[in-house]
């Protein structure tokens, strides 16, 4: 009964983990742009479920006094807290902050088969391998350079990988990490008879106290990192789409606390013949299933998919991890001494014990369970490449296409040539990230056939000539470059509007102005490959927008920058506004304008 139940819980965490890791980036994808609200209504609605269970549990048992009990437990507490209290609180601070950069990261990466290779592997087993004892330095130095060099391969082939996405990664790591290095042994010890709990570590009472005080951190954080950014009213779908989020987020809290952490099953009296190998292979099994759950599902919200090498790096640090699980549990099972059981008299003793010396059960029983594991591994990686081989050549259309239709091209010939300037903003980012970032736009279907220029406005105090030979380097060589020093006065606007003005009788047919890091970019690349065509006059590639009317005259930002009302009066004038008019609103240092629409709409204002 133990191994079903054990599977139910094994697949109600994979079911949950892949709900709620999609539905949170669809949510994200259609206009919510808080990810650390979206943690604060699980965290709020798992508090009030865990209130009500902890109620009920209360309500149906009559079997003890309620206040002789309630005495008692909390007695209880305040002696283990003595003891543990500063551990646990420390441990709690690692975990809730690597919780919050794990929702930040979902928001971030739009590749989230990658972003669950980088979460999903149980490094606890790393981590065990570090402290024990009974490992050589040549053990801990070769699983950590192995999943550093997994981890590595996965980042590196990550085209559309942003800066805050592999920042919030790396710190969600390091703060798992810290936290496992501060985890209790899931056993603990009754003072009074000497046997172990069968009690499950982290019960509801501790749970409903540690969640206020996440609820009051992650509160923190809002107010401190999350400025609002105007969302659109969800629609009954997304509100549909929220609730299963929501319900996803509590059944994965009771059980995990993340979506990217291991549940294990609770020790029980029927738990003492768990056998081993299932134990070694859960975490193993359970990432794989998990894995592909979201490589299909994110590849069917037009999530961008994963490359070969990524997939090899994954395979590489799940070997690893295995590896190191491996090296533990043979040197624990090399410390057991076994007695034999039954009672064997003084006679029957020499004929009864093998010969130690030729028997060699536990070296065959080691190479039987390393060539099945082998196996595993070997059909792991195979699945692994035919699933990114399918995805790879039967691409669908994006999500966005599917509800608004796309622009019809073949109307437009390919042999019109037309030319495109990449205008970019620059402070002191390196010349690859440029560079990297550029050549994954130029490899768009609605780009790549373009006369493509890139022109660098920079305003660091490095050295223009160095960065301009690097940048070139790095560059797709079907893109001609230009790079200009300028003094940091005005931030991108002033870079863009020097371009305009410099280049007024000698703009290209349209010019993508952006900053050296791109905002959302996964909005960004869908945005291009559905819209951005021939006739494109203006095409926004923002993810804030705002409805307002000419007669309030207040468009509300959510960044700290404030509006001056006679800079904004001084433009209303000039549009010529008459009458109450409502208007959609939308900004940011990314958008695509053609020649005509600055030589047209804006002529007036370019002059003046």
């Amino acid at each position: 009964m133990k191994k079903h139940s054990n599977l139910d819980h094994r697949t109600l965490r994979i079911i949950s983990s892949a709900i709620g890791i999609l539905t949170s980036k669809v949510i994200f994808v259609h206009g919510f742009h808080h990810p650390l609200r979206l943690l604060l209504l699980h965290l709020s609605v798992t508090l009030v479920w865990e209130v009500i269970i902890w109620l009920f549990s209360r309500k149906i048992d009559r079997t003890f006094d309620a206040k002789d009990y309630t005495l008692y437990e909390l007695a209880r507490t305040a002696n283990t807290f003595s003891r543990t209290g500063p551990k646990a609180c420390l441990r709690f601070a690692f975990s809730i902050g690597a919780l919050i950069c794990e929702y930040v990261a979902i928001y971030r990466f739009r590749s989230l088969s990658a972003l669950c290779m980088l979460l999903l592997p149980d490094w606890s087993q790393v981590i065990h391998l570090a402290r024990h004892k009974d490992s050589s330095v040549l053990q801990k130095i070769s699983a950590c350079l192995g999943c550093i060099v997994g981890v590595a391969m996965i980042l590196i082939f990550e085209y559309q990988l942003s800066e805050a996405g592999l920042k919030s990664t790396g710190i969600g790591i390091l703060l798992g990490l810290a936290a496992q290095l501060l985890r209790q042994e899931p056993g603990v010890f009754n003072d009074l008879e000497g046997t172990q709990s069968c009690i499950p570590v982290g019960p509801v009472r501790d749970r409903t106290i540690l969640l206020p005080l996440a609820i009051l951190v992650t509160m923190v954080a809002v107010y401190k990192c999350e400025y609002l950014v105007y969302t659109p009213p969800l629609s009954k779908i997304h509100l549909a789409v929220l609730a299963v989020n929501t319900l996803a987020a509590v059944v994965l809290f009771q059980y995990n606390g993340s979506y990217f952490k291991h549940s294990k099953p609770f020790a029980t009296f029927n738990g003492i013949e768990e056998d081993f190998e299932d134990d070694e292979m859960q975490p193993i099994i359970e990432t794989v299933a998990l894995q592909t759950v979201i490589a299909l599902g994110s590849f069917m919200i037009d999530s961008s998919s994963v490359s070969i090498e990524q997939y090899v790096g994954f395979c590489i640090v799940l070997w690893m991890i295995f590896w190191a699980s491996r090296q533990c549990r043979l040197s624990a099972m090399d410390d057991v001494n076994y007695m034999p059981v039954g009672v064997l008299l003084p006679d029957d003793i020499e004929q009864r014990l093998p010969d130690f010396e030729t028997v060699d059960i536990p070296e065959r029983r080691r190479c039987t369970e390393w060539s099945g594991s082998l196996q595993v591994i070997f059909l792991m990686i195979c699945a692994f490449l035919s699933v990114s081989l399918i995805l790879s050549s039967h691409e669908p259309p994006p999500v966005s296409s599917r509800r608004v239709p796309r622009h019809d091209r073949s109307e437009f010939s390919s042999n019109t040539t037309r030319s495109l300037d990449f205008v970019v903003s620059r402070f002191d980012e390196s010349a690859a990230q440029v560079a990297q970032q550029i050549n994954s736009l130029y490899a768009l279907p609605s780009i790549d056939s373009l006369e493509s220029r890139l022109v660098v406005y920079s305003t660091g105090g490095d050295e223009i000539d160095h960065f301009a030979k690097d940048l070139r380097q790095f560059l797709h060589p079907g893109i001609s470059l230009l790079v200009s020093q300028r003094p940091n006065v005005g931030r991108e606007a002033a870079a863009y509007l020097t371009h305009v003005l410099s280049n007024y009788h000698n703009l290209s047919d349209h010019t993508f102005f952006l900053q050296a890091e791109m905002h959302s970019p996964y909005l960004v690349y869908p945005r291009l490959e559905n819209y951005f065509v021939p006739q494109t006059g203006f095409l926004s590639l923002s993810d804030t927008h705002y409805d307002s009317n000419t007669c309030v005259r207040q468009p509300w930002d959510h960044s700290t920058w404030s509006e001056d009302p006679e800079v904004l009066d001084a433009i209303y004038r000039q549009a010529n506004i008459t009458g109450c008019k409502d208007y959609a609103l939308t900004y940011r240092g990314q958008f695509i304008v053609s020649r005509d629409a600055f030589r047209g709409v804006f002529a007036t204002a370019l002059v003046a």
